[in-house]
């Protein structure tokens, strides 16, 4: 009877944080996407997520003037059935009400799970069929386990590890049972059929066989590039899944040793198949950025640790399991608020609320603006924008996803050779008058995407002020930005503002405190001579390029140095440098090349060197 009070606290408290915190629009990231995948019913990043995307449709009609809201309390729902089955998964290994109660709570309010239960995101459906398995194993329902190992193939790969494990136990059953999974199997049919349909969003165009195989495995992100498995590297690997361990199992690894005496000696397989194997097996760059961005991918590996940590708590007596209780979720809860998790996220909605502000200024030159966008974190929202709008168009050209490629920009999100001057949140082609605009970003949660999306934000009208001749709060405002920005992919960006407007010297401070720390960190001696030179600090920057040269392989030193030794009037250095960055494939070094050989046949200047 107990029970029965204990699930409904659990469903009762895990609603109302929810719905408190719940994203009231687009998110972030890969939200945008999915949500607009879904509301067109097309075909988002592999592998395509065919369920999630029928779902999603059917949620993202709630609210037809707003779908992602609609999606993100699809995401609460998943959320909270995944806690309830953990409840039942506990209280089937005889564990004391109080304490499934505990771990279930502990797993509702924990940072990793709460962020992406109160968004549009492929991670609670993936919990929730990860413990279905879980449960189905347990009670041996292998008719049902089978029908879920065909359906869960293509919620997420993460799936695929117990997936294997499932297969392994329906076979020893009865391999007749597989029909179950051919039947689950066949919602791939859902991609190829949508993707003859040419909807707007049809990532990888999954037509024909071969793409199909390849959208589901995921080959697009294998031709990005691989990171060489070097013991360095593996070293690198090691340190990175100890950060991601210690931070979100806590004070429940103290539990963890007690888990030897488990009675299900298949969770700890899974967890030690769910812990740094799988980090090898993302074997992703090991640096902070990825640390953030491959964190979630370990959700599994705390659920583990959290029903593992029930052998631990059995010991503890039954009068002191309120206090150990308290203890843990106010852990947890102090990280979570550590992670700014509890205020709801309105950084994408802002965002895309001001650039469709910006657009409807230039309505009456192009019926339909095209935005020339890259990267996920401003191009999704905006994806979501024109599916939702039709106010304005995105132009991406990324692999295995095109769209608009044939029309021309009038707008990008990114600096490039074409787009150089800021206007307001986006880069135009030409110089004109900005007009005056209101900024109205809030800060949403401790999210890479969602940070990356705010400080560009912060920047972009940081750099608006300080042309608007409004110095004094446009560097109030970069300073701000400067304090929020956590990682060293974000201090990049706003070095970059600071570069932009001239001031150098923060530029230098915040580069140099990331050289204290990481004196390799990509393009960080680059960034540094550049400053300084600027600066005139001469001597300063002369020890920064040679160290660079010494140390890193960066091309664009390769080309700093050609400039710097063309203006010493030491040609042939110069040409080897220039030389030495056209093979590396540096842009600026070939023109400079050319300028170099023009001055010594014509005798002309070099004050045009970039």
């Amino acid at each position: 009877m107990k029970e029965k009070y204990f699930r409904l606290l659990i469903i009762l408290i895990s609603t109302f944080f929810y719905l408190t915190f719940l994203c009231p629009s687009v998110g972030a990231g890969d939200s945008g996407e999915l949500v607009a995948s879904a509301y067109t019913l097309g075909i988002p990043h592999p592998p395509g997520y065919p369920f999630y995307m029928i779902l999603g449709r059917l949620f993202s009609t709630i609210f037809p003037s707003n779908p992602a809201l609609g999606m993100n309390i699809l995401s609460s729902v998943f959320a909270i059935l995944s806690v309830v089955l953990l409840f039942q998964i506990l209280v089937d290994l005889d564990v004391l009400p109080q304490i499934a109660f505990i771990l279930s709570l502990l797993l509702s309010i924990h940072p990793l799970f709460f962020n992406y239960a109160t968004i549009a995101e492929v991670y609670t459906i993936t919990s929730f069929f990860f413990l279905l398995e879980l449960f189905l194993l347990t009670k041996k329902r292998y008719k049902l386990l089978s029908y879920i190992l065909g359906l869960s193939f293509f919620i997420h790969p993460l799936l695929w590890i117990i997936g294997l494990y499932t297969l392994y136990k329906i076979l020893k059953e009865d391999y007749r049972l597989l029909i179950y999974s051919l039947l689950g199997f066949s919602i791939i049919l859902y991609l190829p059929i949508r993707s003859n349909l040419n909807p707007l969003i049809d990532w990888g165009n999954p037509e024909t066989f071969i793409r199909l195989l390849s959208h589901i495995l995921r080959f697009e992100y294998y031709r990005e590039g691989s990171v060489p498995f070097t013991f360095s590297i593996i070293f690198k690997e090691l340190t990175i899944w100890i950060k991601i361990l210690l931070r979100d199992a806590n004070f429940l690894l103290l539990l963890l040793p007690f888990a030897f005496k488990c009675k299900k000696r298949e969770y700890l397989l899974f967890l030690l198949i769910y812990s740094f194997p799988l980090a090898l097996l993302l074997h992703f760059d090991p640096d902070d950025l990825n640390l953030e961005a491959n964190r979630v991918f370990f959700l599994p590996q705390l659920i583990l640790i959290i029903i593992l940590s029930v052998s631990g708590l059995k010991r503890v007596k039954k009068k002191f399991l309120p206090i150990v209780g308290a203890f843990l979720l106010t852990s947890f809860i102090l990280l979570g608020y550590k992670e700014r998790l509890y205020n709801r996220s309105w950084t994408a909605y802002d965002y895309l609320t001001t650039v469709l502000r910006q657009v409807e200024d230039i309505h009456h030159s192009y019926p339909i603006p095209v935005i020339q966008s890259r990267g996920d974190a401003l191009t999704f929202p905006l994806l979501y924008t024109e599916v939702l709008t039709e106010r304005l168009k995105v132009r991406v050209n990324t692999p295995g996803l095109k769209i608009h490629t044939d029309e021309i920009p009038n707008y990008s999100t990114c600096w490039d050779g074409k787009f150089r001057v800021y206007d307001r949140m986006l880069f135009s082609k030409k110089k004109g008058e900005t007009k005056p605009w209101i900024f109205n970003v809030r800060q949403g949660g401790k999210d890479i995407l969602e940070d990356e999306l705010y400080i560009k934000a912060l920047c972009h009208y940081a750099v608006y002020l300080h042309k608007r001749g409004r110095i004094g709060l446009s560097l109030s405002v970069l300073e701000k930005t400067k304090k929020i920005a956590w990682l060293n992919h974000h201090r990049i960006v706003v070095i970059s503002a600071y570069s932009e407007i001239k001031h150098h010297e923060e530029s230098v401070d915040i580069l140099q405190s990331i050289q204290r720390v990481y004196p390799d960190y990509p393009g960080i001696y680059h960034s540094l001579y550049y400053s300084l030179a600027e600066m005139g600090n001469t001597e300063e920057a002369e020890m920064v390029l040679s160290k660079g040269l010494l140390t890193q392989d960066d091309k664009d030193l390769l080309n700093d140095a050609g400039v710097y030794y063309a203006g010493k009037g030491f040609t042939n250095n110069a040409f080897l440098f220039f030389l030495k960055g056209v093979f590396k494939g540096t842009a600026y070094s070939g023109t400079n090349l050319n300028k170099l050989i023009q001055r010594e046949i014509l005798k002309g200047n070099i004050k045009d060197y970039k």
